[in-house]
């Protein structure tokens, strides 16, 4: 495995630019679906809502079959799709880190990190390393890099 070394301010930037990318490039949600979806996505032949306010995500298949999962509460309306196009990670507000099999509408793997979540970023997956999540904490102020499967690579006190 290839280590990489970050320093706390380009880390800082790094989650920062990527929070705001991702809320820029958000989908826009349908009327009819009113205000309890926080995000609506389309990766591949699926679109993801993620229904903060009930905690619930709804995958609408390419066939045209919509899947109900329901999951922690206080969703964040980021989604992280993985390379693989299967599968997607989603943080709480009380920082769980969740990856969801889209194909089959289930929850495969979560874990805690702290107990207040803050800005989350995924990296870019370039010449085949595996992507690398960072999910900044409030309690305690802490920055933990995870793998793709979830396991734990770092923790940084900041």
């Amino acid at each position: 495995m290839k280590t990489v070394e970050f320093n706390q301010l380009s880390l800082t930037l790094a989650l920062s630019l990527a929070c705001g990318a991702a809320a820029q490039a958000a989908a826009p949600v349908p009327a009819w679906l009113g205000a309890a979806v926080c995000a609506e996505q389309q990766v591949g032949q699926r679109t993801v809502r993620v229904s903060a306010d009930t905690s619930t995500i709804h995958i609408e298949q390419a066939n045209g079959s919509v899947q109900q999962l329901t999951l922690r509460t206080g969703l964040s309306p980021q989604l992280f799709y993985l390379p693989d196009g299967r599968h997607a990670l989603l943080t709480t507000r009380d920082a769980w880190v969740l990856r969801v099999d889209l194909a089959q509408a289930r929850l495969v793997a979560e874990v805690r990190v702290g107990q207040v979540a803050g800005p989350v970023a995924l990296s870019a997956t370039d010449g085949g390393l595996p992507s690398v999540l960072a999910v900044s904490t409030a309690e305690p102020n802490t920055l933990t890099l995870l793998d793709d499967n979830l396991q734990l690579l770092k923790v940084m006190n900041v």
